[in-house]
This record gives C-alpha cells, structure tokens and sequence, in this order.
C-alpha cells in the first residue's frame, strides 16, 4: 500500500513538473525581449510578446483538455465529426432558365446539410416568380380584353409550390440527428476550466492572464461557428422556406381574380367614356368616320385644326 501510495505522487510531481516545463517554454518571454504592459500590446515593440502570448494560448488550451477529461467531457473543437455516408439524399427538383440545375439535401454531413440551403432556396424562389408572372398575366389578359384570360399556368405554379410542403417539411427534420450527435456529448464550461488554469498554474503572471482571455475568445469564436450552430441556422432556414411553401396561394388566386374583374370594369368604363369623347369630338367637328367627301364642299377637321376632305379615291386633300 505504501508503494502504491508513493507512486501516485511520483506520477502527480512528474506530470506536475511536465506542466511546469511546458509553461516555461510556451508561456516565459525569450530572453532579450521587451517588457510589454498587457495593455498596450499593439505597440510595434510589443511583437515578441504578442507571439508568447500566441504560443501561451495553445498551453492553456492543452490544459483545458486536460482538466476537461478528467470530468469526462471533451471541447467542442476536439468532438469527432458527424458523418453518416449511407444517409439518403433528398431531391428536390431542378431550377434554372439554361441548364438546369438540381438541388438536393444531403445531410451525410454538417457541411453538407449547410450547403444544401442554396439550392433549395432557388427552387423555392423560382417556383414562387413563375406564380407572381402567371397571376400578372392573367390579369393582364382580363383587363385588356382581347384575349382569353386562362389561369391554367398559374394553377400549375401553385401546385409546383404545393409539391414543395413535404420535401421542406424533411428537410428540416433532417437535422435532427446531426444535432442529437452533438447535444450527446458533455458540455464544457471553456473559461471557466481556463481561469482554473490560470489560477493553478501561476495567477499573477500577467501574459498567461492575456493568454488565457486569447484562448477563451478563440473557443468563442469556433463556438459560433461551430458545426452544430451551423446547423441548427440550416434547419431555421429551411423551416422558412416550408413557411413559404405552406403557404396558400389557391386562396390568394381567388383574391386576384376578383380583384382582375374589378380592374377589367374600370378599363372597360375608361375604354366606353374615352370613345364617347372621341365620338363627341368628330361630330362637332364635321368628321364621321371619314364620310365627309369633297362633294358638296363638306371639310373635315384634323385634331390640330387643319381641314380637308376625303377624295373619291380614299385620300386626304388639305385646303
């Protein structure tokens, strides 16, 4: 027992010795170099220090890691990557006026998943323009009058974008296992495993401080990006395009049809008052509908006031 008890603290001093000797050549100025206040480290006289505080970080990251498995966690940056190769691919139809272009989500891995956002916000929002010019077309041609309004394109439309509800509906739950992969490993409280570092290790060293605050901004920012961040973002995104799709533009067609009559009464009103002027006009003038011949002395009055009459042979002759 006593053996046993004397080997645990050798292990304990070798291993406490291994730090210290890792802290003095990672975190210990060089020799020679400028003293640098912690605070004025953007000084060009500061560059030494700036690269000790560098090399300080990645001491204290190791120790993080350490102190970290001892608990039974593991870093974010340390967590093996998602990859599932034999999960399916979701296809999700082409888009594109050329060549056309397929889209698909494939959720094998995080990176995957991400960039599987732009394909499919293209096909949503190509399906979603090809509605809008149908509908205005059809409006067109029920204002106007002069041809058959048909809403046999913008029904295809919308069913193109009705199509779309369930492959967005499982594209977002696609997610799911990329992040319940994630979620299953023990979350670490990085700055706080970093000040115990700094506070075990040698507290008033004011470049292992810096160190520390270097390295706790670094894991920050990984945090943010991080695989799981990333593709949680995704999900949302896709999640707003089901919105998109959810939508319903049957009812909305129904609006604009009602709405493309009214408009098709009030240009057909414009159209009726405007000839009624035009007809008031030529008859106060002498002209009706060409017949005013030069037989008889009849003249016929142009808009800007010049006057003629209509030869036998269909011309105008100005006098």
């Amino acid at each position: 027992m006593f053996h046993r008890v004397l080997f645990v603290l050798a292990f304990t001093t070798l291993l406490a010795g291994c730090q210290n000797q890792q802290y003095k050549i990672l975190c210990e100025p060089s020799y020679g170099a400028a003293k640098c206040d912690t605070s004025n480290l953007d000084s060009l006289s500061c560059g030494a220090t700036r690269g000790t505080i560098r090399t300080c970080a990645a001491f204290v990251v190791n120790e993080v890691n350490a102190l970290a498995a001892k608990k039974g966690q593991q870093l974010t940056t340390t967590q093996p990557y998602y990859s599932r190769p034999n999960t399916e691919v979701l296809s999700l139809g082409s888009y594109g006026s050329g060549p056309q272009v397929y889209a698909y989500v494939d959720a094998r891995t995080p990176g995957a998943y991400v960039q599987s956002v732009h394909g499919a916000q293209n096909v949503m929002s190509e399906r979603v323009s090809h509605y809008k010019m149908a509908a205005d077309r059809y409006v067109n041609d029920v204002v106007s009058g002069t041809i058959v309004a048909s809403d046999s394109d913008v029904l295809k439309a919308i069913a193109a974008i009705d199509a779309m509800r369930g492959p967005m509906a499982k594209a977002v739950e696609m997610s799911k296992p990329i992040l319940d992969y994630y979620a299953a490993f023990p979350t670490t409280d990085f700055a706080s495993l970093a000040n115990q570092v700094v506070l075990k290790t040698n507290a008033r060293d004011p470049y292992l401080r810096a160190a520390a605050d270097l390295a706790i901004q670094r894991n920050n920012e990984y945090n943010a990006n991080k695989p799981s961040t990333q593709v949680q973002a995704a999900a949302a995104q896709f999640e707003a395009l089901h919105a998109v799709a959810m939508v319903s533009y049957a009812d909305q067609f129904a609006e604009v049809k009602k709405q493309a009559v009214i408009l098709a009464a009030q240009a057909a009103q414009a159209a009726k008052k405007k000839r009624a002027q035009e007809q008031a006009y030529e008859k106060q003038y002498g002209y009706h509908g060409g017949g005013c011949s030069c037989a008889g002395g009849n003249a016929c009055y142009g808009p800007k006031g010049g006057r003629y009459c209509i030869t036998s042979g269909g011309n105008q002759r100005y006098f």
